[in-house]
């Protein structure tokens, strides 16, 4: 049956002043339909004909109907969508008519793009692509959908695929690049760039913006579904058994339910998309192509998005719901607030959780389900001073000490570390500034080691030793590799070493053959946020299956080798060497080059 998508993309349609005007849409077995009450006088066939729908299929949706129907029965009539044009009205915006027609507001822009920046006037005519046919609510009875558990009212809500090929990219024009370069980088030819862009020759200049419209290839992700509207937040939620810790699976069942918290803001956001709802679509787009590649393999599982900065999925919404309990994992949200919250709700559930964060607060340090998926400086220093005493014998080892405060107790650590493992009388050389200086004369092969986050001394320390000898290496922290003041001036072009779970190698033949499957089905690069779903989704749904890759997992970017710490959480060791040279990272990296 392979792996099932569920909630890509939540567009909340709340309807405010359409809400009389129009017949609301539910979920009835998994498909989505309008809701009709039945009232006196009404004919079958009438709303059979008025809704377009062959008497065959209304039989196969409504079992329970024949054809005296009873006052006030529900009929479920099923969705039809289509290519429409729409009249504005008074009060009409942009957003307002794609809620109307359930489609996304980049797909409204794409087929009228003149709205974008004018303002639309009442009686202007919009194109509608794949809009849902509405029917208005004074043919029928509406009827009264209510939530049998809470006694309230059913909110509407539409949910709906991204069109991949309405997406718009907006790009900046770099320096020296043509136009025949800006094509051939988004798979497109210089033509259609020209003619989309209105540009009346082939001159670019720096800075530049291009509209690059990115049409979708080989993949086309499934429509989400919708809940049914009878069990909307209505599961039970269900109590662990017992206390028992947690434990890795060892049953492998080859098949999982993985539910994914993301910030779209389907509701709220606007095009062109930046901040986390672009960050969020990336990984999105990459836990796609991940799904391609567990369906490749015969893998069987359901994966569920849940857009938690739209007002209806909530991360308090989705745990009223219930559905965390059916769930096998759930790969976290990207904030520390909502983070807390669905790791102290999966905790009582005993369903472990992915977090996506930088660093993890005491409380969730604390989670028996929790799995960290960020390098925490603890182990990068516990890697670099198992790394200095393994090559003490054939390099001379240096930590490298900045007497600064604010770097004072990671180098303590580097030292008791180095101590702790030192089992034989291997040297460490502790050198301030002008020791360091003098040490880098001597033409001894040297690892220099250091653990600042100072900006301006880790600046210093790699001009010194890129300017020094070839025998010289540097091994530092993953954090730097993200400074513009390391990376961002050529002048002061950096190598070192450092270890990370992470490293992004784009000479890596893995990386190029996944990225090449990317471009094809994006038609964009393959971004740091998409090799983290591709790789999340992968290696968390080949661990819960089996029926993927290996676990430990080494991935296009990721390496996910869980151990508990001495906290109760679960810290991922699968740090790997990683070589930051010329402004790129090498992943596996090789001392011995």
């Amino acid at each position: 049956m392979g792996i099932k998508i569920k909630v890509l993309l939540l567009i909340g349609i709340g309807w405010n002043s359409f809400a009389q005007d129009w017949i609301p849409l539910v979920d009835q077995k998994g498909k989505v339909y309008h809701a009709v009450s039945f009232k006196p006088g009404m004919s079958l066939v009438a709303v059979l004909q008025s809704t377009n729908t062959p008497s065959d299929t209304f039989k196969l949706d409504n079992p329970l109907i024949n054809d005296e129907v009873v006052e006030g029965a529900i009929l479920y009539f099923r969705v039809e969508r289509k290519d429409q044009r729409y009249l504005v009205a008074s009060g009409d915006t942009p957003y307002a008519i794609a809620k109307k027609f359930a489609i996304f507001l980049d797909t409204l822009y794409a087929s009228n793009p003149e709205i974008r920046s004018v303002p639309l006037k009442v009686g202007q005519q919009v194109s509608i692509k794949g809009g849902v046919v509405r029917y208005p609510s004074s043919l029928f009875w509406v009827p009264n959908l209510t939530d049998e558990s809470t006694g309230e009212p059913v909110t509407e809500e539409v949910y709906r695929r991204f069109l991949f090929e309405d997406t718009v990219l907006m790009y900046q024009v770099r320096n020296g690049e043509s136009l025949s370069m800006v094509a051939k980088r988004f798979l497109t030819t210089p033509k259609k760039l020209k003619a989309y862009n209105g540009l009346s020759g082939n001159g670019l200049k720096a800075g530049m913006t291009l509209k690059i419209p990115l049409i979708k290839d080989s993949i086309n992700p499934p429509m989400g579904v919708m809940p049914t509207a009878d069990k909307r937040f209505k599961a039970p939620l269900i109590q662990p058994a017992s206390n028992a810790p947690f434990r890795m699976p060892t049953k492998k069942e080859k098949t999982f339910r993985i539910g994914i918290f993301l910030p779209l803001g389907g509701d709220t956001c606007q095009s062109p998309l930046r901040g986390m709802p672009k960050v969020a679509l990336e990984f999105y787009m990459g836990a796609m192509l991940a799904v391609d590649s567990l369906n490749r393999l015969g893998c069987r599982g359901e994966i569920r998005f849940f857009d938690y900065w739209s007002r209806h999925e909530s991360v308090n919404k989705v745990i009223a719901s219930g559905v965390i309990s059916s769930l096998d994992l759930v790969l976290g949200p990207l904030h520390p607030a909502e983070s807390e919250l669905l790791a102290q709700h999966c905790q009582s559930l005993e369903v472990p959780i992915v977090l996506q964060l930088p660093t993890l607060n005491s409380t969730l340090k604390e989670n028996p389900v929790a799995f960290g998926i960020a390098t925490e400086m603890d182990l990068q220093i516990e890697q670099m001073a198992a790394l200095a005493v393994k090559r003490a014998p054939v390099d001379q080892v240096i930590l490298f000490t900045t007497k600064l405060p604010a770097d004072t107790a990671r180098e303590n650590m580097f030292v008791q570390q180095f101590k702790q493992m030192n089992l034989g009388s291997k040297r460490l050389i502790v050198a301030d500034a002008s020791m360091l200086k003098a040490l880098l004369q001597s033409g001894k092969p040297s690892l220099i080691f250091s653990v600042s986050l100072d900006k301006t001394k880790v600046a210093e320390v790699t001009t010194w030793v890129k300017k020094a000898d070839l025998t010289y290496k540097l091994v530092g922290l993953k954090e730097w590799t993200d400074w513009k003041e390391i990376n961002g001036n050529i002048q002061q072009e950096s190598d070192f070493y450092y270890f990370s779970t992470g490293c992004v190698d784009y000479n890596d033949r893995s990386l190029k053959a996944v990225h090449k499957r990317f471009r094809s089905a994006y038609q964009t690069d393959f971004t740091r946020y998409a090799m983290l779903g591709f790789d999340e989704v992968l290696g968390f749904g080949s661990w819960l299956s089996g029926c993927g890759p290996n676990f430990p997992y080494q991935g296009v970017m990721m390496h996910f080798d869980y151990r508990k710490t001495t906290q109760k959480y679960h810290s991922n060791y699968g740090l790997q060497r990683c070589r930051f040279r010329n402004f790129k990272t090498e992943k596996n990296a090789n001392f011995d080059e």
